[in-house]
């Protein structure tokens, strides 16, 4: 009692305990008010059975093939031309003359049998093209036809072609024979196909719709799907197209056709991921393009060559780039298909192994380790 007297006498205060600010004890992320880089760690199977086949069952089939049907010469003797002036035939030319062409000839010879003076002739044709294993079943309607052909060269004047079927259900290839291709029986059904416009070098055209020839072809008794089909071009005027030979095979003509189907069944509901569009086709030249008419379809492309490390780099950035233009790789891959889960801005920096299984991001960055 003398103490607490003593401390009231003199002025002096009990303590009392602060009281508490939740506000001191309390951290928000900084992500609630500001924008920040995440860090995303990625663990992925780091077997060896990522590099296994994606898609190991057989191949399903693709929505474009479903009524559709493309066929391409194989041989040097799937395409002919047949001069009209003395019946030759020529399998193994670069070049073929739709209507006629010209050739150069001596006109004046010296006494000792050599050519004095060349000059050039002008001679009719009659070109052949024989499409080998034409996927359309017997009896089908078919709904539209048409052949493609790559200008050999620049081309102008008018020009009038009668397109005739060969009346077989399984035409064979030509030879060098004389009237070969004259010689075969065709069918009633014919196209005209008049040419005003100037062609370009290396530019792709089409003849008109084949269907009325094509349709009586697939009708005949003796028609089986996967045989073949040849058609025969005779006319005027002059247009010069790429053969089978004039690239090993990859610029000839390619015969297109599309007939009434059943698209509903599991054939044309298989659609493969990967780096390819399972809906577009595709043509190769060091490297492959998108080309409607071209010779790979993307669905069998990612089927036939995914892995499963492939699709998890589909899925998380895009693809993988390689070699000094991986970043340009990458993004390419990404302006096409563009449906991930990551914003755009994430790159496959470090994306150059494919035995590395281990993924993270960080500072904007995409690494594989």
């Amino acid at each position: 009692m003398l103490c607490m007297a003593f401390a009231f006498s003199f002025g002096f205060e009990t303590a009392r305990a602060v009281e508490p600010n939740l506000a001191d004890y309390t951290s928000y992320p900084v992500f609630m008010a500001n924008t920040v880089e995440p860090n995303i760690l990625i663990m992925l199977d780091n077997s060896g059975s990522m590099n296994e086949q994606a898609y190991p069952d057989e191949y399903g089939g693709s929505a474009l093939d479903c009524g559709a049907a493309t066929s391409r010469l194989v041989i040097s003797s799937d395409d002919a031309e047949e001069n009209r002036d003395d019946d030759s035939v020529l399998t193994n030319t670069t070049n073929l003359f739709l209507g006629g062409g010209t050739q150069e000839v001596c006109i004046l010879f010296k006494p000792n049998g050599t050519c004095r003076t060349w000059g050039t002739e002008s001679f009719g044709t009659v070109v052949g093209l024989h499409f080998p294993k034409v996927e359309v079943p017997p009896d089908r309607t078919i709904t539209n036809a048409y052949i493609t052909f790559q200008a050999y060269a620049n081309g102008g004047g008018n020009a009038a072609i009668t397109i005739r079927g060969e009346a077989s259900g399984n035409a064979s290839t030509f030879d060098s024979g004389k009237n070969d291709i004259s010689n075969r029986e065709t069918t009633a059904a014919s196209v005209s196909w008049n040419i005003g416009s100037d062609w370009s070098t290396g530019s792709t055209y089409s003849t008109p719709d084949l269907t009325s020839i094509v349709q009586e072809i697939v009708s005949r008794e003796d028609w089986e799907s996967y045989q073949a089909m040849a058609f025969m071009f005779r006319g005027t005027g002059t247009r010069s197209v790429r053969s089978w030979d004039y690239g090993g095979g990859s610029s000839g003509p390619v015969l297109v056709i599309e007939y009434d189907d059943d698209c509903s069944g599991e054939a044309a509901n298989s659609r493969y991921y990967g780096y390819f569009d399972p809906d577009a086709r595709y043509s190769y030249s060091s490297g492959f393009v998108r080309d409607p008419s071209g010779a790979w379809d993307g669905n069998w492309l990612n089927w036939v060559s995914m892995r499963k490390i492939d699709v998890a780099r589909k899925v998380l950035m895009g693809g993988a780039g390689n070699g000094a233009n991986r970043r340009r790789q990458s993004d390419a891959v990404w302006r096409d298909f563009g449906r991930f889960p990551f914003p755009e801005k994430i790159r496959g920096e470090r994306c150059v192994s494919l035995q590395r299984h281990l993924l993270f991001r960080h500072g904007g960055r995409l690494y594989l380790r």
